[in-house]
């Protein structure tokens, strides 16, 4: 029995071939236009031989003695119809295959700009990022500025050296953590509303 099967078809599992089944013409192989058929006009002749030239008279003369041509028209007038009906069909299949294309190329147009849109948002975030770290090593440095002017001023302060200018200074230093303070809580609340 096993002799029989096509060499193909045997080394297929059975899973295989019932999803292969199942699913159809889904999944086929083979382009789309070859299973495409067309049921309006009549199967196609596979074998013509050309009939004798004996046989061809005599039918004719039956054939217009009983009144082929009213059979003649008849069968021309359902072969027109199913030709229009046929080229009525392909319109409308072009014509949603026109609007398929469209909503295709719709379709990929909006992936491409999401992309750039998404690509523009990472660029900005890394930049973001960037100034962050940026204000918060200028930070890091004002506060060992800071530090070294304070333990001079405090070892002034334990020589007995006091300085005039001193309230000036510490007027100045308090107006700049204020604005330090104030601009880090405007970077963060630009950084959420956007």
């Amino acid at each position: 029995m096993a002799a029989w099967i096509p060499a193909n078809q045997r080394s297929k599992p059975r899973d295989l071939d019932r999803i292969e089944r199942e699913m159809g013409c889904v999944v086929s192989p083979r382009p789309v236009l070859n299973l495409m058929q067309n049921c309006d006009l009549p199967p196609p002749v596979k074998l013509f031989t050309k009939p004798d030239d004996a046989f061809l008279s005599s039918v004719s003369k039956i054939y217009n003695a009983v009144g082929g041509q009213d059979c003649l028209e008849k069968d021309k007038l359902e072969l027109l119809r199913a030709l229009r009906l046929s080229q009525t069909r392909a319109r409308e299949a072009e014509r949603e295959f026109a609007a398929v294309c469209k909503e295709k190329e719709a379709f990929s147009n909006l992936m491409v700009q999401e992309s750039l849109r998404l690509f523009a948002h990472r660029q900005w975030v890394g930049l973001l990022e960037l100034q962050v770290s940026t204000l918060q090593r200028q930070l890091q440095e004002n506060c060992r500025k800071r530090d070294d002017s304070l333990l001079n001023r405090g070892e002034n302060l334990l020589r007995g050296k006091d300085d005039e200018g001193s309230s000036s200074q510490k007027w100045c230093a308090v107006m700049v953590f204020c604005l330090a303070v104030a601009g880090m809580g405007l970077a963060f609340g630009c950084r959420y509303l956007i």
